[in-house]
C-alpha cells in the first residue's frame, strides 16, 4: 500500500486531515495529466479539484483494488474527456476569426510555457502526438507508471500500452528528427 492508499484508508476512518495529505501528494501530477487533454491550465486544475471531490464525496467507489493514483487518474481522464465533449458543443459562433482568437486564448498560458521551457522542442513534438501515444509516453516516463497501471487509467492492456510505448516514441523520434 502506498501512503496515498493509507492516508485515504485514515481519512475513512475520520482523520479529516489524512484527506489534504492525499490532495497534495496527488494534485500536480493530476492536474498535469489533466491538462495534457485539455491543454488549459485553469481548465487542469478545476478539473482535478472535481477528481478531489469526487473521492471526497463517493469514498465507496475506490475499492482499493488498484492504486489511489491510478483511480485519480482514471477519474481524471474521464472528467477531462466529458470536459472537451463539453466544450467541442459549445464552441463560439461566428466568423472564423472569433474562434482562432478564442483557440488562441485558449492555448496561451502553454505557450508561454513551452517557449521558456529548455525542452521546449521536445514538449511540442509531444502535444503534436496522437491522444493515445501522448496519455501512454507521460504516465509512464513522466508518472512511473507500471504498462498495467496506465492500461487501467486508458482502460487498455498491458500490450495495447506496449505498443503504444513504441508507436509514440517511433512517432516522437521521427518528428525530432525532422
Amino acid at each position: 500500500m502506498d501512503y496515498g492508499e493509507s492516508s485515504y484508508h485514515r481519512f475513512l476512518e475520520g482523520d479529516q486531515d489524512a484527506f489534504r495529505e492525499v490532495f497534495e501528494l496527488y494534485r500536480d501530477g493530476l492536474t498535469y495529466f489533466i491538462n495534457s487533454y485539455v491543454r488549459n491550465e485553469a481548465d487542469a486544475e478545476d478539473l482535478a479539484e472535481d477528481c478531489f471531490v469526487e473521492l471526497l464525496l463517493k469514498p465507496k467507489r475506490y475499492n482499493f483494488s488498484s492504486s489511489l493514483k491510478t483511480y485519480l487518474y482514471a477519474i481524471g481522464k474521464n472528467k477531462a474527456i466529458n470536459h472537451l465533449k463539453r466544450s467541442a458543443r459549445s464552441t463560439p459562433s461566428g466568423n472564423g476569426a472569433d474562434f482562432e482568437e478564442f483557440v488562441s486564448s485558449v492555448n496561451s498560458a502553454e505557450n508561454d510555457f513551452l517557449a521558456d521551457s529548455s525542452s521546449s522542442e521536445l514538449r511540442k513534438e509531444l502535444l503534436k502526438l496522437k491522444d493515445d501515444y501522448r496519455t501512454a509516453l507521460y504516465l509512464v516516463y513522466f508518472e512511473n507508471a507500471s504498462y498495467k497501471e496506465a492500461g487501467k487509467i486508458m482502460k487498455k492492456s498491458e500490450k495495447q500500452i506496449e505498443k503504444l510505448l513504441y508507436r509514440g516514441k517511433n512517432a516522437l523520434k521521427k518528428a525530432l528528427q525532422s
